[in-house]
């Protein structure tokens, strides 16, 4: 008898489609898991941890020192300075 895989856990909500008006295509600058954060604030509720080389697709103007992004059909805000391409 083969082993399934467990079932995702994940379920997609309204914030997490894919958006296609995003403002540019970037990626993190290291090579490193960073935690997507519910809002653009420190010391607030991780929602996602973002693969190292995953796209970053930014749908907001840095402000504040966070930056708001879809990574993997998630929406939340990373930290600036984590990103490359700052615009």
């Amino acid at each position: 008898m083969a082993h399934r895989p467990a079932a995702a856990t994940w379920k997609p909500t309204a914030d997490s489609v894919t958006i296609p008006n995003y403002l540019y295509r970037t990626r993190f600058r290291k090579a490193v898991t960073h935690p997507l954060g519910a809002a653009g604030r420190p010391n607030v509720r991780s929602i996602y941890s973002c693969p190292p080389r995953a796209a970053v697709y930014v749908l907001g103007q840095s402000q504040g020192g966070y930056t708001k992004v879809a990574v993997n059909g998630r929406v939340g805000y990373v930290a600036s300075e984590w990103l490359a391409d700052i615009r």
